[in-house]
């Protein structure tokens, strides 16, 4: 706290005056940076894309702002508040899905992106890192995104389940 009132011009007691702590200073980051990441909103151009959308300027916000991800993943709830899961669980069966179907494919999708940032924050900032030569982390992800949501799509109301053998 005291790097930050010193960052910001002003004196530790001042920044307590107005945020009760660390923890209430994360939150806030949070919330103003989550703010930044395209809404998870159903579009004329169909749930696939605004899920690749959402995932994807959710990754590259994150991505911008080092240790946020690694600090989301770290918490009990993985930053996820009460309105963005409903929101998610809204928006996929607005997609398509069965409301039962509908919250497990909003965690699906969180989960994949949680776990990219993941291992983007413990690992791809590594030299020593193996590498596939000519492969970026956005390489991983959009291909990752992709696959989330081939997964998901077979999955919709729209599509019959696969067959029994």
């Amino acid at each position: 706290m005291r790097a930050v009132a010193a960052e910001v011009g002003v004196t530790p007691m001042a920044l307590y005056y107005h945020i009760e702590g660390k923890e209430e200073l994360f939150r806030l980051v949070v919330a103003e940076v989550s703010s930044q990441w395209l809404p998870l909103q159903l579009g004329d151009q169909g749930w696939e894309y605004s899920l690749r959308q959402h995932l994807i300027s959710q990754w590259e916000v994150l991505t911008r702002y080092p240790g946020l991800g690694s600090y989301l993943i770290a918490q009990p709830t993985l930053g996820v508040t009460s309105t963005a899961l409903n929101n998610g669980v809204r928006f996929f069966e607005e997609a398509g899905f069965e409301p039962s179907q509908a919250p497990l494919a909003w965690s699906f999708a969180m989960t994949y992106l949680h776990g990219r940032l993941s291992v983007d924050a413990r690992v791809w900032h590594l030299p020593e890192a193996p590498r596939v030569e000519g492969l970026h982390a956005h390489d991983y992800v959009n291909f990752g995104v992709e696959a989330v949501i081939q997964g998901l799509s077979s999955m919709t109301l729209s599509h019959s389940p696969p067959s029994e053998v």
